[in-house]
């Protein structure tokens, strides 16, 4: 007698029979949990291809660099020290008229000639020494002079960072047919979120320098003698003389000075630039599995994004001033910010593997890279754009239904 024997992924059915012509043996083995086979066959179960997965884990992802471009803080530093000065000794008259005029070592006052003929009696002299050359020299303290000095030094900066990998969450839904064997086709929808950020200090634009020197003056006048031999110092002539006559108009005049003092002031601007961005991305693509193993998955995927940015920026200025080269102070502070929310476009790549673990759950890992749009901005004097271009990488857990 032979037997012939059928598996099945439940049963195993055992028939005897005989060869050709002889009878049949209609006994047949039992079930599991003890039906006979004669209570009904029970046939494998057939289940449907999973249509849609839910993925979820976490993404690294990498932009371009943050730049900035760095504006010159506003000039509101004041002129400490006005302008230039000069002051002439005092009492000694004008150059162009007749006066009365007083010197530390002497005086040339109008005569009572000086009127009509310009000459005076009315002087005299403390000194031998004025007497230099056929000439009266006569000298007057008192006068100062102010010179001011300012440079100015502004100009742009820049500064631009990498972003670096920041972490996120990463969902993702797909739906697929099968269009052939191991291979299907569908959607995919996917979300990721991250922070991304940048910032740099000790930023310089502008400086200023500031100096006041302040000359000590003294008036110098020279008058001619005219031939005259002067009387011997100390001399003192008359209003209405007799006398001898020089002119009350100096023939020449000098204002020799020397350096007082001297004052600085430094001030210098430090800015910081601060932005911090929100990138919330929605990708909608296409999707193509192929499972060259019963438990792998192979998947690409090729589509567009909608990038929501989502941006603060902020730019503090520092001012300080240090006087005569000593220690800085701080002279003005000031804090300028700015946001959007801005939609940025772009498409996407992404390759995706799983490793299916049954018929429902899977592990899998992802590579991306987005071609975005860059993302502009200003606060204050500075402006900034970002690359939004990148690299992401994730991992999670898959779900079919």
């Amino acid at each position: 007698m032979n037997t012939i024997a059928i598996r099945t992924t439940f049963i195993l059915i055992s028939i005897p029979c005989h060869l050709p012509g002889g009878e049949i043996d209609t006994e047949l083995g039992t079930f599991p949990g003890g039906k006979s086979a004669k209570d009904g066959i029970i046939l494998p179960s057939q289940h449907s291809p999973q249509r849609w997965s839910l993925s979820a884990g976490p993404i690294l992802r990498h932009i371009g660099d943050v730049s900035f471009r760095t504006g010159i803080s506003p000039n509101n530093i004041p002129n400490l020290f006005g302008v230039d000065t000069f002051t002439e000794p005092p009492g000694i008259g004008p150059l162009g008229a007749t006066a009365n005029r007083t010197y530390d070592d002497g005086f040339v006052n109008i005569g009572a000639g000086t009127p009509g003929t310009g000459l005076t009696t009315f002087w005299g002299h403390n000194n031998a020494t004025q007497v230099q050359g056929g000439n009266m020299v006569y000298s007057r303290a008192g006068g100062e002079r102010r010179d001011v000095t300012m440079r100015d030094s502004a100009a742009v900066t820049g500064w631009s960072d990498d972003a670096g990998w920041e972490a996120g969450p990463f969902l993702e839904l797909t739906y697929t047919l099968d269009i052939a064997p191991n291979l299907s086709a569908g959607i995919a929808i996917n979300f990721s979120s991250v922070n991304i950020g940048g910032s740099q200090g000790g930023l310089n634009t502008l400086s200023q320098f500031q100096q006041l020197d302040v000359y000590a003056v003294t008036a110098v006048d020279t008058y001619s003698l005219g031939g005259i031999v002067p009387p011997n110092a100390p001399f003192v002539g008359s209003f209405a003389g007799p006398g001898p006559l020089i002119n009350n108009i100096p023939d020449s005049r000098a204002f020799p000075e020397t350096l007082a003092s001297t004052t600085t002031a430094q001030f210098v601007d430090s800015v910081r630039d601060d932005l911090a961005l929100d990138l919330h991305t929605l990708g909608i693509g296409g999707n193509v599995n192929w499972m060259p193993r019963p438990q792998l998955l192979l998947a690409a995927q090729i589509g567009v994004a909608l990038n929501l940015a989502d941006w603060k920026a902020q730019r503090d200025e520092l001012i300080t001033q240090s006087n005569n080269g000593g220690p800085a102070g701080v002279f003005s502070r000031r804090t300028v910010r700015s946001d959007a929310r801005e939609i940025i476009a772009g498409v996407y790549a992404q390759g995706n593997f799983a490793w299916i673990l049954n018929d429902r759950w899977a592990i899998q890992g992802f590579a991306r890279y987005d071609w975005n749009e860059e993302l502009d901005g200003s606060v204050g004097p500075s402006s900034f754009d970002v690359d939004l271009s990148g690299w992401s990488v994730g991992a999670g857990a898959r779900l079919s239904f």
